[in-house]
């Protein structure tokens, strides 16, 4: 029997997770900012703000945290500031620095859903699942009908192993955005971790459907097509994955499980080489 590591369908989840939780008030500015700048020669709070947003667009952080300090600076009392700080901090991993600053976001403004989905996303990564949950629910009854919440919660869910409460997350995220492959991936995830593997196939054939390229979807698929002895249906979506993902080391490992498997180890051995180059495995 293929057998995929425990972790590797976790490690595919983790790729998809928090991918850029962009606060409601992080809008980007893309008009030029030096035309309001040179209109008075002491820039406001706001424009500061609106600088740092851009910053943050352009992935520059350290430029980003600056101006967001200005703009705190100038009002101690700028919520959305802290806010936005705090995610930049969240990006750069520096948690303690995220936490004091959403901390003080939600001080200022409780009502800052956003907010508390950053904080949530941060004790996520923490493995500080309990915080996280309750942060995520927080920001659930500020905004019922936002399904990314569903999901992030779902997630945290599924890291407990909580796994009823988690599908129920992912449910009702599919419900609120029928069109959004991450929740049908998400749900399958946690189908594919209780071995409900044609729950977890469906998903992924769904999610595939609402976003061909979505890699994991077709490496998890061909790990419960291996595990099937579906052997051809598995290599297929193995391959799938490389070609849209040739950094994707799981798909090479299990590709070559199954080639031994089948006989082909020439192919298998070069899988399994390019397994290595990809891991540093020895």
């Amino acid at each position: 029997m293929v057998k995929t590591p425990k972790s590797s369908f976790h490690k595919k989840v983790k790729l998809n997770i928090f991918a850029r939780l962009v606060p409601t008030f992080l809008v980007l500015i893309f008009f030029s900012l030096s035309c309001s700048l040179l209109q008075s020669q002491e820039p406001s709070a706001e424009d500061y703000f609106n600088q740092g947003n851009q910053y943050y667009g352009q992935e520059q952080y350290a430029q980003a945290i600056d101006s967001y300090t200005k703009a705190i600076q100038l009002d101690p009392k700028f919520a959305s500031a802290y806010g936005n700080r705090g995610l930049v901090y969240s990006d750069q991993k520096q948690y303690d620095l995220a936490v004091a600053d959403l901390n003080k976001a939600i001080e200022l403004d409780p009502t800052l859903v956003p907010v508390y989905n950053s904080r949530g996303t941060v004790y996520k990564d923490q493995e500080k699942y309990d915080l996280a949950i309750a942060d995520f629910t927080q920001a659930i009854q500020l905004d019922p009908e936002n399904a990314m919440l569903y999901r992030n919660r779902g997630r945290s869910y599924n890291d407990q192993k909580k796994y009823a409460l988690a599908i129920a997350d992912h449910t009702k995220a599919i419900q609120l955005e029928p069109q959004n492959a991450n929740s049908y991936y998400d749900r399958g995830v946690v189908y594919f971790e209780q071995n409900q593997f044609d729950l977890a196939i469906a998903d992924f054939a769904k999610t595939l459907q609402l976003s061909p390229q979505y890699a994991p979807a077709y490496t998890n698929r061909g790990t419960i097509y291996a595990q099937q002895k579906q052997y051809e249906q598995a290599i297929d979506d193995f391959t799938r994955a490389i070609q849209i993902n040739p950094q994707d080391y799981l798909a090479y490992q299990n590709r070559g499980l199954v080639y031994q498997i089948i006989g082909k180890q020439k192919e298998a051995d070069a899988d399994f080489q390019k397994y290595k180059e990809l891991t540093g495995a020895p």
